[in-house]
């Protein structure tokens, strides 16, 4: 490995950009690899079960199938 290739493999931080379910996964994920891992989010905290301002379809109903559960359980152990 060149000098510079190994100076630039470290994983130090990695950046969202979202903080929807696809983004706290995307960090979820990427925390296995990294040292440190943000996420931005323009909406800011919001109340639990409340929708996001910034986000439309945020008040429609969604489902999660049984292997995505599965799957969240993996991640996000209790």
């Amino acid at each position: 490995m060149l000098g510079n290739q190994k100076k630039y493999s470290r994983k130090r931080t990695a950046i969202v950009v979202g903080g929807s379910i696809a983004g706290m996964l995307a960090a979820r994920v990427l925390s296995d690899t990294f040292e440190k891992v943000m996420i931005i989010e323009k909406d800011g905290e919001q109340l639990k079960g409340s929708p996001r301002k910034g986000v439309p379809q945020a008040a429609q109903g969604h489902v999660l199938l049984k292997s995505g559960e599965k799957i969240l359980e993996d991640l996000f152990p209790v």
